[in-house]
């Protein structure tokens, strides 16, 4: 009898916050969620069914939802009726699992079985500042997603070979450079599970599906680059703002402390504090012109820098699997020169000098 093994999800907020440089009223910060809506015969969204209001009547699946640009052109339609009291901050994409053929946004803690199909629903989360102020917002997004990179497939059951993460980053570069209407808000790394069998095409993979089942044989993993973007002139961050708008990004990631244990585990890895005083330090050294950060979760028995590189993975559910989290933060450049490892050294010696007290 096979034992039945439990993926265990804690889901929290992490908020990015820096010190004010004068006094000025706190911040109200709040959050709007935007659900698919159940589809009727697969055609037009049912404005009367929430996406948390499924019933086991229904047969789930990705044509059963809106997908990702239905969603945002519904958002923006009851923002023009309905505008935000504040200023958008950031978007994000979640998935929430679907349990017992119901949705809670509100729930933080999941126990799914390893061995059993898991749905899954897709939401969007719209930070934003509360203020006295209503903006008319208009949002968009733009994927950026990995191509092929060989010509010869050896075989109909082969995996695709795709490019590597670092490329996502370069086009979503060139796209912005060339924008004048679509003001950077915010970037996220997202991942698709599909069937291994796709014959080699991975742009069979749709990017907008907001429903997906991970079973058995959902053991592949592409990963792409998702922008989202606003069109109103109350952003910070407009691309007509600077003559050239130049989408960069730079990793933090958690080195191997302890290289004889391959480091794997808690106690052979650079923790939180270290990584963020690492970002501190780049922060204060560099000056760049911040746009957003994100947290990058990757499972992977390679190493964090080289596990990020790569669009595409196999997990294997019987297996045992690292994870390790890092940090991306996106900036407007010019790239800025950096020495990590002359940093790191400083750091490493600041944080143990903090730590040592006289006797």
């Amino acid at each position: 009898m096979k034992k039945i093994r439990y993926q265990y999800e804690l889901r929290g907020l992490r908020m990015w916050v820096s010190p004010k440089k004068r006094e000025t009223t706190p911040q109200k910060i709040g959050c709007l969620f935007v659900i698919p809506k159940l589809k009727l015969n697969n055609s037009e969204p049912d404005d009367s069914v929430e996406g948390e209001q499924l019933t086991t009547d229904r047969t789930l699946g990705a044509s059963n939802f809106e997908n990702l640009s239905e969603l945002i052109n519904r958002l923006n339609h009851n923002l023009q009726t309905d505008p935000l009291e504040g200023n958008i901050i950031s978007i994000e994409c979640v998935n929430i699992p679907i349990l017992n053929y119901e949705i809670d946004v509100e729930r933080v803690y999941y126990a799914d079985n390893m061995y059993s199909d898991c749905d899954k629903l897709q939401l969007v989360k719209v930070y934003y500042e509360i203020s006295d102020k209503t903006y008319h917002h208009t949002i968009g997004f733009k994927d950026f997603r990995p191509q092929n990179d060989i010509v010869d497939i050896t075989g109909p059951y082969s995996s695709p070979q795709l490019k590597k993460y670092s490329k996502l980053l370069e086009n979503a570069n060139e796209y912005y450079k060339t924008t004048t209407d679509q003001h950077f808000l915010s970037a996220q790394t997202l991942e698709i599970p599909f069937t291994k069998y796709v014959n080699n095409d991975a742009q069979k993979v749709s990017c907008q599906e907001m429903y997906y089942c991970i079973d058995s044989s959902s053991q592949m993993r592409m990963k792409f680059l998702r922008t989202f973007y606003t069109t109103h002139s109350h952003r910070r961050f407009q691309v007509n703002e600077h003559q050239s708008f130049d989408l960069q990004s730079v990793l933090f990631s958690p080195r191997f402390t302890d290289p004889k244990h391959g480091g794997h585990g808690f106690n052979h890895n650079d923790n939180f504090q270290v990584l963020k005083a690492r970002i501190n330090h780049w922060l204060t050294t560099t000056s760049p012109k911040f746009l957003s950060i994100e947290t990058v979760v990757t499972a992977n028995d390679t190493t964090p820098d080289e596990a990020i590189e790569n669009c595409l993975k196999k997990l294997d559910t019987n297996e045992k699997h690292n994870y390790f989290v890092s940090f991306r933060i996106y900036y407007n450049g010019p790239k800025v020169e950096y020495d990590f490892n002359a940093a790191a050294k400083l750091i490493d010696t600041e944080l143990h000098d903090r730590q040592c007290s006289i006797i």
